[in-house]
């Protein structure tokens, strides 16, 4: 799983600009949270760039995106909330990867 995270952490990752390092937004269930906050650190700390967790249940979560909330990376406990999102539009379907 840390290769596919950190493919995913990558592709949605933009190019950044400024002095500051650019930031990578993601949503993602709260179950994951340990693995998550170790994955981010290491990523923040070989790639330069911010990661900014937004921990909580899916279902609350794909709520927030296709509500409309800016999310770089979205990882669902389940495939049912992914494919809400993705039905609302707010999936990019060429990038969605399935860990």
């Amino acid at each position: 799983m840390p290769a596919a995270l950190a493919a995913a952490l990558a592709a949605g990752c933009g190019p950044g600009g400024g002095a500051d390092p650019p930031t990578l937004l993601v949503s993602a269930a709260a179950s994951l949270s340990e693995a998550l906050e170790a994955a981010a650190d290491r990523f923040e700390e070989r790639q330069g760039v911010r990661v900014l967790l937004n921990l909580g249940g899916s279902q609350a979560l794909a709520s927030q995106i296709i509500a409309g909330a800016p999310v770089d990376v979205f990882i669902s406990a389940d495939r049912r909330q992914m494919d809400r999102a993705a039905a609302a539009g707010r999936i990019d379907a060429a990038r969605r990867v399935d860990l």
